[in-house]
């Protein structure tokens, strides 16, 4: 599901040496190679093949290349290695630091925060995010109540402040209504089995599910569009209407003046979701913070969906 990684941190946050090989390692998993790792943190890839391929060696951990399981931890895990990931990962939340995987399709409500970095995440299964939560590689993840229709047996409310799935911990942020983001020459009718834009279906498994339950047919976006600019490029060239929320489309408008908003034929809401694991939440309630302010933002963008976040046509 996620397609970036988030790292909001204080400015004097700083990793301590004796954590840099597994935040390295922890990258490494995230970008899926160590050239994209390098990139993300500021260093050469000798330096971070260097330092990942003495880890793996101190800790005996075996590749998972061969595993037939997608959502595989790329290089395995140790009971050592778990104890160490969780000790990396308390540290940077007291620091006030914290690791969020997204995609863009959600990630809309992050753009107030000015210390917010993006670097791509290649994810080899649409549901890799519970085993990054689990391994300590990632502290939360910001996900569509559409992609958690697909595993939870039930329908989860939105009203308690917290609900406990498993090991998860599950705090709605807050719900959108659903659109269509059009270009200037798409008709007015949308006809059985139009092509719709949505994210690849790794990333919105759940966000395919219901264009193609409305019986329009996916058109995938590449796997490189990561942020509005790319989506917006894309879009461009192959001119074919995109679901959007207000605030997905807010973003994507930027680029796209020319584009309009339409509704969804039925009213359809995507509530979006924080989870985390329901010990990582309970043990640092600082984390409290970053929900409110992600409900904030989204409440802004929803007080905003009626005027300039949804054009109507001929306006």
């Amino acid at each position: 599901m996620c397609c970036s990684f988030m790292g909001r941190s204080q400015a004097t946050y700083r990793v301590p040496d004796v954590l840099r090989p597994i935040q390295i390692l922890d990258f490494v998993e995230l970008a899926g190679s160590t050239l994209a790792a390098a990139e993300a943190l500021h260093l050469s890839q000798p330096t971070v093949s260097r330092h990942s391929r003495r880890l793996i060696h101190d800790l005996g951990l075996v590749s998972s290349t061969g595993n037939r399981d997608p959502g595989a931890l790329r290089h395995g895990s140790s009971a050592c290695l778990q104890l160490l990931r969780q000790a990396a990962q308390h540290h940077r939340l007291m620091a006030g630091a914290w690791r969020l995987g997204s995609c863009p399709w959600v990630e809309a409500v992050l753009p107030a925060f000015n210390t917010v970095v993006r670097n791509p995440v290649q994810l080899r299964h649409d549901m890799s995010w519970r085993i990054l939560l689990q391994a300590h590689v990632l502290d939360l993840v910001l996900i569509s109540g559409f992609d958690l229709e697909l595993i939870c047996p039930e329908p989860l409310p939105s009203d308690p402040p917290i609900t406990v799935w498993g090991a998860f911990a599950l705090l709605p942020v807050g719900s959108s209504a659903m659109g269509l983001l059009c270009p200037p020459t798409q008709p007015d009718v949308l006809h059985r089995w139009s092509p719709i834009a949505v994210p690849t279906d790794s990333l919105a498994p759940g966000l395919g599910a219901m264009v193609r339950q409305t019986q329009w047919r996916c058109r995938y976006a590449p796997k490189s569009c990561h942020a509005a600019g790319s989506w917006a490029k894309w879009l461009e060239d192959v001119q074919v209407p995109v679901a959007a929320t207000a605030a997905w489309a807010a973003q994507l408008e930027r680029a796209l003046n020319s584009w309009y908003w339409r509704p969804w034929p039925k009213p359809v809401q995507d509530q979006v979701w924080l989870v985390a694991l329901e010990t990582v939440w309970r043990s640092h309630p600082q984390l409290e913070e970053l929900r409110n302010q992600l409900s904030g933002q989204q409440q802004e963008f929803d007080a905003d969906s009626e005027s300039a976040s949804r054009k109507s046509r001929g306006n």
